[in-house]
């Protein structure tokens, strides 16, 4: 079972690992700190372009930087490598989430929850992405678990290596993503303590989180960096880190991000698509289980910390203005636990009869919605391939056996139905219609004209590029450092010389007009020309803007 979990994740993260291309914002701009801590051998400062990136710990750099030390070189720009710590973090958090299973249910139950959450939408796409995401999964996992088996052991001698594995899984979560691990497990003790009423328990499977040998490993994480960081930059990071980015999610939308209360009750269909096709029936077996309801359902103590697992975080991700589709995340696999104990309770018992037609009918609604994107991408922004119809076609008639069969109870077929659907559509998605979405490949689309015009790349020793429109961290990852955004751009007292300067205009912004004329009359004052090269046009899909991007050389007349 462990191998099929193996596979079946790798299938879902492995295709369009390399091909897909870096995704503006976020993933670019920790792909291009990790490129430049690698580049600068500095490991305690992160870097993006000529700014310090305060945001998050070093962890994702440092795991980043070790995969391309072992499978990239200098002049590379290979992002399968920046992805490698999602693909094994994903890896990580399946097996995790089966050894939690094993601990609740039977070896198909465990291995179906694992099997639910390899599959899930947002799960793939973090899986695939170089970001914090995916690892933060695998540790809440990990940390959750370990903290499942000290509950579980209160009665017996209690194995030490429980506790270590919650705190190194924890420190591993404080050095890549900061302090939300250790949030969500406080909520989720403090929920629990408080929900028991039995202190002196509550207390005693408490205090197992405190050993030795865990705070040390813990510290031996944590601490080194956040000391030397704090030292390098003057408590600058922790100012920044602190005050200009977790503060203004707390306090407002951050970066337009802003969601109303139930933005993720909303979304965990999509999100957790096809999975959340259980999700009504997971939170009623859940609550049925706490009233010993359901029989040869995990006992009511179990139910109670997945739900504390799940709800008081939930609850506080609903009220925090700024919201992001990957935030809830970490919660999903304790849903995932809950989902495999209901579809246990209805092939035995034919229990969730309402929720489960809800869940169905939601399920093939979603599928056709995401078929008919996909195939919209391919039309719109891709090659517009006749086989992506038919795959359409194919993955609509499987989804809807698969609504056949939950509806009625059948879930063998209808678990195959889900698995087929999910990775019928999400591989043929990233390895083959993402990497030929050619209308919204504007950065690689301008490197490769660059090397069409016979000019070197900034990374590679090449001229200054200035782009005063087209302003994606992208264009950064794979130009290099030596690219001037937006107002930066127009500064020429940063490179005086203008000679073979590259410049980006976007022919569709209302001052390109004046912008040529000003570039040609401080071209010829000294002394040089603009030549024309073809244009790069397509969607800046982070603004949804349509661009028509003139690449302009400034040489020499002839």
């Amino acid at each position: 079972m462990i191998i099929s979990l193996i596979v079946i994740t790798l299938l879902g993260s492995l295709p369009g690992l390399s091909s897909v291309q870096v995704i503006d914002r976020d993933e670019a701009r920790y792909a291009q700190a990790s490129q430049q801590m690698y580049d600068s051998g500095d490991y305690v400062n992160i870097r993006f372009h000529d700014r310090d990136r305060h945001k998050k710990p070093a962890g994702i750099y440092w795991a980043q930087a070790a995969m391309l030390t072992l499978f990239s070189s200098p002049d590379d720009r290979q992002i399968w490598a920046h992805r490698l710590p999602s693909v094994i973090a994903g890896i990580i958090a399946v097996l995790g989430l089966y050894w939690t299973g094993l601990s609740l249910f039977d070896r198909r139950s465990a291995f179906i929850a694992a099997l639910l959450l390899s599959t899930s939408l947002l799960f793939i796409y973090e899986s695939h992405n170089a970001k914090t995401d995916a690892v933060l999964c695998a540790a809440s996992v990990w940390v959750m678990a370990a903290m499942l088996r000290l509950r579980q052991d209160k009665y017996r001698r209690v194995h030490p290596r429980y506790a270590l594995i919650l705190w190194t899984a924890l420190g591993v979560a404080v050095i890549v993503k900061g302090p939300i691990l250790p949030a969500i497990l406080a909520v989720s003790v403090i929920t629990a303590i408080l929900w028991e009423r039995r202190l002196g328990l509550s207390l005693k499977w408490a205090s197992r989180l405190i050993t030795p040998l865990g705070l040390c490993i813990f510290g031996i994480l944590t601490l080194p960096w956040f000391i030397m960081i704090g030292k390098e930059t003057g408590g600058a990071f922790y100012g920044a880190a602190i005050g200009g980015d977790l503060a203004p999610k707390l306090a407002g939308g951050q970066e337009s991000h802003f969601g109303y209360p139930g933005y993720y009750s909303a979304l965990v269909f999509i999100s957790f698509w096809p999975a959340a096709l259980f999700f009504l029936a997971a939170l009623s077996y859940g609550f049925r289980a706490l009233r010993g309801q359901i029989d040869g359902a995990i006992t009511a103590a179990d139910a109670r910390w997945l739900l504390c697992w799940i709800i008081p975080f939930w609850i506080i991700l609903e009220a925090v203005p700024t919201k992001l589709p990957h935030y809830n995340l970490p919660l999903f696999p304790a849903a995932a636990l809950l989902m495999a104990g209901a579809i246990s309770a209805i092939e035995s018992l034919g229990f969730f009869r309402k929720t489960r037609k809800i869940g169905a009918v939601l399920f093939f609604a979603i599928t056709l919605v995401l078929i008919f994107v996909i195939a919209g991408a391919d039309a719109f922004y891709g090659a517009d391939a006749i086989w992506v119809y038919g795959l359409g076609i194919i993955m609509a008639l499987s989804a809807l056996l698969t609504t056949i069969f939950t509806i009625k109870g059948k879930m063998r077929p209808a678990l195959i139905g889900l698995i087929v659907t999910s990775l019928g559509l999400s591989v043929p998605t990233y390895g083959l219609i993402m990497p030929n979405l050619t209308e919204i490949r504007l950065a690689p689309r301008i490197m490769e004209q660059l090397k069409v015009m016979n000019i070197a790349l900034p990374r590679e020793g090449g001229p200054v590029i200035r782009s005063p429109h087209f302003t994606e961290p992208s264009l950064i990852y794979y130009l290099g450092s030596n690219v001037l955004l937006g107002e930066s751009a127009d500064n020429l007292a940063a490179y005086p010389h203008m000679s073979g300067q590259v410049w980006i205009i976007d022919m569709k912004q209302k001052d390109s007009a004046k912008r040529l004329i000003w570039l040609k009359a401080t071209a010829e004052y000294n002394q040089l020309c603009l030549k024309d090269y073809k244009e790069v046009t397509g969607l800046n899909y982070s603004k949804g803007d349509e661009v028509d991007l003139a690449l302009l050389s400034v040489t020499a007349c002839q």
